[in-house]
């Protein structure tokens, strides 16, 4: 009796501690947004749940508890900002998209993405591996710390296709660093910067203006602002599978589903 006392116990600080961290990870988050994830993420474990593997999941057991994590808003380049920027910021902006990690037992095991459209918050698309995000975002942390003399940094996430740059303000300088682990073979996909150090952005911006005058010149060659995914139409979603890596993209390791509107 007396174990099974302690058992029950245990479970219900677990179940607590886990509720206080989830609570504190989307602080920040708009109250309509967390409520639109909340109710994607019965979406997102029944679609999961059918093809777990697919989606880095061991069993649809594992899927079934699967929660949100922490959140961060999307931040978007804006493509007539990108010639005379001076910095990764000033050629960007808030999204009004917010990327929550889902987690399994605390540990990081997908995306999800909640916006609004149609008038609407809901689910945009969900799916990929966090694991390296996860990562840079300890990384950056540690060395954003180091760098600035113990100031804690909060970096805004830039996404260019694939790849999440990290970006923070450091004594008046711009840094980042991406969520491409080294030694992937990726790092090419973001000018060679990686999740292991923290650099100036000045060569990541030459590297943007640079590939957009390009892309320019060539007809019907739009690297930045596209998903690199390949769109298959289910219904009202469409499933995206990882396509071939091209310019300022990564790859995606697990499936994804995106939201688009039914052609009125």
């Amino acid at each position: 009796m007396k174990k099974t006392y302690l058992s029950f116990l245990t479970l219900i600080i677990v179940f607590c501690l886990a509720s206080s961290v989830s609570a504190a990870a989307t602080d920040n988050v708009p109250q309509e947004i967390k409520s639109a994830a909340e109710k994607g993420m019965e979406f997102f474990r029944s679609k999961v749940s059918s093809s777990p593997s697919d989606y880095g999941f061991a069993s649809q057991e594992e899927a079934n508890r699967a929660q949100l994590g922490e959140a961060n808003e999307l931040q978007y380049l804006v493509p007539e900002k990108i010639k005379n920027g001076n910095s990764l910021l000033s050629i960007s902006k808030p999204s009004g998209h917010w990327e929550f990690i889902v987690t399994v037992d605390g540990k990081p095991k997908s995306f999800l993405v909640v916006g609004k459209e149609d008038g609407e918050y809901k689910v945009l698309e969900f799916g990929g591996n966090p694991n390296d995000f996860s990562q840079s975002t300890k990384n950056f942390e540690k060395l954003s710390l180091e760098k600035s003399g113990g100031s804690k940094v909060k970096p805004t996430i830039l996404k260019v296709g694939n790849v999440r740059y990290l970006v923070g303000e450091i004594n008046n300088r711009e840094y980042l660093l991406s969520d491409i682990s080294e030694g992937s073979g990726k790092a090419k996909f973001s000018n060679g910067v990686d999740n292991t150090k923290l650099v100036e952005s000045k060569a990541t911006l030459d590297f943007l203006k640079a590939v957009k005058e390009n892309s320019e010149k060539i007809e019907g060659e739009k690297p930045i602002g596209g998903s690199g995914l390949e769109k298959v139409n289910e219904n009202n979603y469409n499933v995206y599978l990882a396509a071939i890596p091209g310019l300022l993209i990564a790859g995606a390791a697990y499936a994804f589903y995106r939201y688009r509107p039914k052609a009125k």
